[in-house]
């Protein structure tokens, strides 16, 4: 198979599997493009492909249905090899439109009938030359319809966001989504040094730079080449967001200390954490799936000597016979923080997504305080933007026997909120979408019949 055909290929089945299946992106990507013979180049280019067709897909099934003859619905993988080729059309300028289409067919032709390809060829020929007469909504008459379509986002969720940031700031949010994301490292300071590591990855030709705020994290570009370094394989760094240190320096693990993580997974700040620590000590992770399990132990074991230890358990209802010193909630959420790295997000996520989540939530923070010494500490994270599962569940703990903690002076007063939580904004920091908040349990713990009523009003 030549090599262009080969990566729009791997570009066409991750996209179907995603849409068909609701596969994870982030998944099928590492395992098809860093698993194989592939060039950086051409890993560049198949992650270009899949995110900015499933970033881009409510414009680009606006502009299939403006161009297609017949109204019936079309064949489910003929529609997604016409998606990813729109994308290139729309998008990719250094690419002739006439190959794009060339190669469409081709891979048509792999796995269907001759008169699907016949349709392929006229309907892309068709986008190629007239996409730009296609109309969208007028963002003055029908703002919310114009801003779905064009940065292909559910109405359900901007209208949300219109509520609280207004136009302006959610049509500059709705465009940085579907940009592609920054990519940062967390280097291990237990194995290396940044100036040892740095000097250590210009063999790779990649560039580096110090990220404002924290010294251990550097952003850097050509991210794909990264998990194939020697380097990341020794675990003298990890890929991970600067937001996801705020929650450790709110926890601030001691030596002595027990310590639990509830939703582990994929093990980024638990080996974080196990930094402060030393060996021997309590500190355990859990997270319920057991395939995010063995993806957490392999992180664990690359990035540490085996320590800590994670296990398969449900935060809801896990018990232990020893009490907890602190406790990092990592909590299950709609992930609406981190929507430039999870595209389908916006796909498949519902508004009702929110409500039952936030549910969740509040079971796995009952049972989490019953967990929890007397006094200790209690630090609730999440990756989303949505009140309902940040700041109404921080308010749920401070009536059910909590105290808000203020943040230490570790943290930036730019990421602190009036409330005392502690929050990035993709806009404003560049950092992905989370929030954070430390708490101390006074006495007790939250009663289930407390947590019910508390989930039904």
């Amino acid at each position: 198979m030549e090599k262009s055909l080969e990566t729009r290929w791997n570009a066409f089945k991750i996209i179907s599997s995603v849409l068909n299946r609701k596969n994870s992106s982030h998944t099928l990507l590492t395992q098809r493009i860093y698993n194989s013979s592939f060039s950086e180049t051409d890993r560049r280019f198949i992650v270009s492909i899949v995110n900015g067709t499933l970033k881009n897909l409510t414009l680009i099934d606006h502009i299939i249905n403006s161009f297609k003859k017949k109204k019936k619905p079309i064949q489910t993988e003929a529609m997604n090899l016409l998606r990813m080729a729109t994308y290139q059309i729309l998008f990719l300028d250094k690419t002739p439109a006439y190959a794009i289409i060339d190669t469409s067919v081709k891979i048509c032709k792999k796995w269907t009938k001759d008169y699907l390809c016949g349709f392929i060829n006229a309907t892309l020929r068709n986008i190629a030359e007239n996409h730009k007469s296609v109309n969208l909504p007028s963002s003055k008459k029908e703002p919310l319809k114009y801003l779905s379509i064009r940065y292909s986002h559910p109405e359900w969720l901007l209208k949300r966001w219109l509520n609280r940031i207004g136009y302006s700031e959610c049509e500059k949010l709705c465009a940085l989504n579907n940009a592609s994301p920054p990519l940062s490292i967390r280097i291990n300071l237990e194995r290396t040094t940044p100036s040892h590591l740095l000097k250590s990855l210009k063999s790779y030709n990649l560039t580096l730079t110090r990220n404002v705020f924290f010294d251990d994290f550097y952003n850097i570009e050509q991210a794909s080449v990264i998990p194939l370094t020697d380097e990341f394989h020794k675990g003298l760094f990890t890929i991970q967001d600067p937001a996801s240190k705020l929650p450790v320096l709110l926890l601030d693990p001691r030596p002595g200390e027990r310590i639990l993580e509830i939703c582990a997974f994929p093990g980024g700040k638990l080996t974080h954490i196990s930094q402060f620590m030393r060996e021997g000590e309590i500190l355990l992770g859990i997270d319920s799936s057991v395939a995010k399990i063995e993806q957490t132990m392999e992180n664990i074991n690359r990035m540490t000597d085996g320590f800590p230890l994670i296990v398969a358990a449900d935060g809801k209802n896990f018990t232990s016979k020893v009490k907890y010193d602190k406790i990092l909630v990592d909590a299950t959420c709609s992930g609406l923080g981190v929507l430039r790295r999870y595209p389908e997000a916006k796909l498949f996520r519902e508004e009702k997504d929110i409500f039952q989540l936030a549910q969740v939530q509040k079971q796995i923070l009952t049972n989490t305080s019953n967990l929890l010494k007397d006094n200790g500490i209690l630090v609730y994270s999440t990756c989303t933007t949505e009140p309902e599962e940040n700041e109404e569940q921080v308010r749920f703990l401070v009536s059910n026997g909590f105290n808000l903690v203020e943040p230490p002076n570790e943290i930036p007063e730019d990421f602190i909120t009036p409330e005392g939580c502690v929050s990035t904004f993709p806009l404003k920091h560049n950092f992905d979408g989370s929030f954070c908040a430390k708490l101390t349990k006074v006495k007790g713990g939250i009663k289930n019949d407390s947590n019910l009523r508390k989930c039904i009003c």
